[in-house]
């Protein structure tokens, strides 16, 4: 999320259900002097409505855990999905409602090809 606030992206709204996560995720936008363009939510997948801006995204980025098996702890869980599928499932089931589609507003610059990024780590083979 920081790389694409150097590019084309002004605004990022990052998600993480793991509270050490958001607290090093503070941090790290802190030294990079970003704080004032990320709004952080403690959420599992997406933000609540209430949360933040009710802008929809041009792109969602998930990296989500992906290897079926029993998280014992925080950083297992960002490996470690129950039935390997439930996360991604859930994630894939609801990301179009947080999508920016051309028929959302009349703005020229609309993004009628949103887009959904899988990043798949291999960082636990």
């Amino acid at each position: 999320a920081m790389m694409l606030l150097n590019g084309k992206v002004d605004r990022v709204i990052g998600t993480d259900i793991n509270p050490n996560a958001i607290a090093c995720a503070k941090d790290n936008l802190t030294r990079l002097n970003l704080s004032d363009k990320v709004d952080l939510v403690q959420t599992n997948l997406f933000p609540p409505e209430n949360a933040v801006s009710s802008t929809k995204a041009d792109v969602i980025i998930c990296n989500p855990p992906w290897l079926p098996g029993k998280a014992n702890s925080w950083l297992d869980r960002a490996v470690y999905d129950d039935d390997g599928m439930s996360f991604l499932r859930d994630f894939l089931l609801h990301a179009n409602k947080y999508l920016k589609h051309s028929s959302d507003d009349d703005d020229d610059n609309n993004n009628p090809e949103a887009e959904v990024w899988l990043v798949l780590s291999d960082i636990a083979e």
